[in-house]
């Protein structure tokens, strides 16, 4: 008797509910794969830069017009920062579940 090739198969990372290998989301707790930093990541990287530029060049150089161009600069850094940590497949586990227990 023949089984069946697993390869179109695999277990998903946040609940290793079995789901098919070209999936996008797990039916069982609803996670999804994403490709690429969300939301969320690329406003905190670019508003950490935002802020933490300046702050650095204020310890370094007297206040002026630079601190404006400072400022865009580690705007841009931060959001440059975010594409390049995030440029992978990565499963995003859904707070709603019932499987994934929530911690205070």
């Amino acid at each position: 008797m023949m089984t069946p090739s697993s390869q179109g198969v695999m277990s998903c990372p946040c609940c290793h509910h079995t789901i098919g290998g070209t999936a996008t989301t797990c039916p069982n707790c609803h996670a999804e794969k994403h490709f690429g930093p969300v939301s969320r990541e690329i406003i905190l990287s670019s508003l950490i830069g935002f802020l933490l530029a300046p702050s650095v060049a204020f310890l370094l150089i007297p206040l002026s017009f630079w601190f404006v161009l400072i400022a865009a600069g580690g705007l841009f850094l931060g959001f440059a920062f975010a594409q390049y940590r995030f440029n992978t497949d990565r499963w995003i586990c859904s707070k709603q579940s019932p499987h994934i227990k929530e911690t205070d």
